[in-house]
């Protein structure tokens, strides 16, 4: 496991890894820089995507002055010189930046410090950040309910994110690997199935989804964990027949390529990338080859 999207990109380049899961910030700079390869939407990867602040926070005390988004805290003037907790380049970041153009802001109007999300957790844990930015169970724990308030998220900004299933370009080419990349994908997708096809199979899934969390350091409750399981939905086979092989009404590119190509040209307006990253991510590293000969064999 890694603690996010570019440092597992770092380690692709170094044959590292084969194939994985993988958010925005991964598949931004995966794609443009490594030429990854998209194979599959994983999970919903937006309703526990949050930024939280003390409660006794400013931006808490102006409470919500959006029209617009009637859910998000604070003014220009209470969030402009925060230092804000984060890992920058995620889908976390992508999340914030949304949220602090609806204020005439931007990222450099913040003081981010990049830091993983257990990290972060631990910090604010700690009482030591007034705000952070967190994901997955953490975002469901009671004690960040009683301490801090959700001042920003991507359900309240109308975001929605995929975690998507990747390969590194060099294993997607070699047929063997290509052939267990397959196996292990048409496991995913009957996984996902039994899941959700009866409350007895979820009960066993919140309870492996808890002992893997701990595995890679992020313990939570089977509660909270059961709610990530709720909330941040996994794709099934015929989602992803639809996110591979439709495109957008003009168009112009897939579905999945659009959920990743409107956050990138964010931040292309704002520095974190360049003109003409854009058209790199659409140059057909999204691939629907593996998707559509599994969907095949179940025909």
């Amino acid at each position: 496991t890694f603690g996010n999207g570019p440092v597992m990109v770092e380690a692709m380049a170094s044959d590292s890894w084969d194939c994985g899961t993988i958010g925005l910030g991964g598949v931004l700079t995966g794609v443009i820089s490594q030429d990854m390869v998209v194979i599959g939407a994983a999970a919903r990867d937006y309703d526990s995507l949050r930024i939280f602040a003390k409660n006794d926070s400013d931006i808490v005390s102006a409470g919500n002055t959006l029209k617009d988004y009637p859910d998000i805290y604070g003014t220009a003037d209470t969030w402009k010189g925060k230092e804000i907790l984060i890992p920058t380049g995620s889908t976390l970041h992508y999340v914030l930046s949304t949220g602090l153009s609806k204020f005439g802001l931007s990222d450099t109007d913040v003081a981010m410090t990049h830091m993983d999300v257990p990290g972060i957790n631990t910090a604010l844990r700690a009482n030591k950040g007034e705000i952070g930015a967190l994901w997955g169970s953490f975002t469901y724990a009671d004690e960040m309910k009683e301490n801090y308030t959700v001042v920003m998220s991507a359900n309240d900004l109308g975001i929605e994110l995929p975690t998507v299933m990747c390969a590194n370009p060099r294993s997607y080419e070699d047929p063997a690997k290509y052939k267990a990349i397959k196996k292990w994908m048409e496991l995913y997708f009957a996984t996902v199935d039994w899941i959700y096809s009866s409350e007895e199979h979820f009960d066993k899934a919140v309870e492996m989804f808890t002992e893997i969390n701990e595995e890679a350091g992020a313990t939570g409750t089977l509660e909270e964990n059961r709610t990530v399981l709720e909330n941040n939905r996994h794709y099934s086979l015929s989602d992803n027949v639809k996110l591979f092989n439709e495109k957008t009404k003009d168009g112009s590119m897939l579905l999945i390529e659009a959920m990743h190509n409107d956050p990138l040209l964010f931040y292309i307006k704002n520095g974190s990338y360049q003109k003409g990253d854009d058209t790199k991510l659409l140059g057909g590293y999204f691939k629907a080859d593996i998707i559509n000969e599994i969907a095949a064999m179940k025909e």
